[in-house]
């Protein structure tokens, strides 16, 4: 699949004809075979593309030359661009890629709404999709990590983000700009072994790719099917979770016993992930202890005290949920 063929058809998919983009630039190939796929599909579609650039400062000089390359390369093609640049290193001493990542997103978040530009591209490829379930299986984050990266999100702000290019590899991402005779910027700190994603890429994918030569397309598959199995596992939570959950006018949560001890123990898991979710609760401060006694309430009378200050009880036919300390858990 080559990158116009994908974004042809996430315009289509995510029904975006029409519509006002911002597409999210660094300089690396990635980023520039998305925004030149996207201005070669505007007019088909009636998009309006505008360009963001997050100069993380982290590899000096070539940073700032990065940052002129996307704004002449944006310019040049007729669109807006929008630039910031860190106002440290994200990447000094004590600071992390993820910290990197925040800033950036919070700054794309930012343009998106001053500009009032509903929908974020961003250029994440096949590569990346596989490099993330592989450090998901690493870091041992369960079946949803295979699922890898979703295509699309919602992200805090309300705004879309959107990766059209999964599914296209690499090479077709070089070949494509090589057509065209574009350039782009090369990023050396990708490949460096101190982060971990340059370790994935400069010594775990390397032996896999030895064992198997398709490896990428192998662990895309995998993904593909996670996240199938993902889709439909959240969609029967969210009914399980509708018909066990009883209105309250005081604001608890009450379920049917009933209905919890019909349900499998790895659907009421989900379920509770469900309801965490829907109430905005921490899903990262509960361990796996945590679920497997709330799990338990389902089935016999108890109760629990759980993280965020929340209380969990059962007795006869409900499973109650209140918000403490300050307030007792009733049957």
């Amino acid at each position: 699949m080559t990158p116009e063929h994908a974004v042809d058809e996430a315009i289509r998919r995510h029904r975006l004809a029409g519509s006002r983009l911002l597409v999210a630039v660094s300089g690396g190939a990635d980023s520039v075979a998305l925004l030149r796929a996207v201005v070669a599909l505007a007019r088909r579609y009636q998009v309006e593309p505008e360009v963001a650039h997050f100069n993380h400062r982290w590899r000096g000089a070539d940073s700032d030359a990065d940052e002129r390359f996307v704004v002449k390369l944006g310019e040049g093609l007729g669109l807006p661009v929008h630039v910031r640049r860190a106002e440290s290193p994200p990447l000094s001493e004590g600071c992390s890629e993820e910290a990197a990542r925040d800033l950036r997103y919070a700054f794309l978040e930012q343009v998106a709404s001053d500009r009032s530009l509903p929908t974020i591209l961003v250029g994440h490829q096949q590569r990346d999709l596989v490099e993330t379930v592989l450090f998901q299986l690493i870091r041992g984050s369960g079946l949803r990590g295979l699922t890898g990266m979703r295509a699309e999100r919602t992200l805090s702000s309300g705004k879309r983000l959107i990766r059209p290019l999964l599914a296209v590899t690499r090479e077709s991402i070089e070949t494509y700009l090589r057509e065209l005779g574009q350039e782009y910027r090369t990023d050396v700190t990708n490949l460096d072994p101190r982060f971990a994603r340059g370790r994935l890429r400069t010594r775990i994918l390397p032996e896999c790719e030895a064992l198997n030569p398709r490896v990428d397309a192998a662990i895309a598959r995998l993904a593909e099917q996670a996240a199938e199995w993902r889709d439909e596992t959240e969609a029967n939570a969210a009914r399980l979770l509708a018909r066990s959950l009883m209105p309250t006018e005081d604001g608890t949560i009450r379920l049917d016993r009933t209905v919890l001890n019909d349900a499998t123990d790895g659907s009421r898991r989900e379920l509770f992930l469900a309801l965490w979710r829907s109430q905005g609760w921490s899903e990262q401060s509960m361990s796996a202890e945590h679920w497997k006694r709330l799990s338990e309430l389902a089935e016999i009378d108890g109760a629990v005290s759980l993280p965020g200050h929340l209380q969990a009880c059962s007795h006869s036919q409900w499973l109650t949920i209140v918000p403490g300390p300050e307030h007792r858990c009733r049957g």
